[in-house]
């Protein structure tokens, strides 16, 4: 997945590279237990690594019901390219982390 490109409706989304999990994902959202298992499942499973670092290619808004797509290759280099040209190099989008949290078999939602 790193070097490819997340679009989640309008939004296209660069992915850089895996990062170490943050805590939070640890932390029940709804009733703020810690889990502590869920740390060592990442471990486990994951080598610790389940975060992405990423950055903002092309903006806008997303929605609960927008599709996610992985683009790869020309289309995502081309629209990372094409971002960085319009702005001359400066102001390039903000980098940020993205999450995906594991939710254990025994939680029950």
């Amino acid at each position: 997945m790193p070097g490819g490109c997340l679009r989640i409706g309008k939004v296209l989304i660069g992915v850089q590279d895996l990062r170490l999990r943050c805590i939070m994902t640890s932390y029940d959202p709804d009733t703020l237990v810690q889990d502590k298992e869920v740390t060592r499942s990442i471990y486990r499973c994951f080598d610790g690594k389940l975060a992405l670092n990423c950055f903002v290619i092309e903006g806008g808004e997303i929605t609960v019901d927008d599709e996610v797509q992985l683009v790869r290759g020309r289309a995502c280099a081309e629209s990372a390219a094409a971002s960085v040209f319009a702005t001359n190099g400066k102001n390039l989008p903000f980098s940020f982390s993205l999450e995906l949290q594991i939710i254990g078999a025994n939680n029950k939602k």
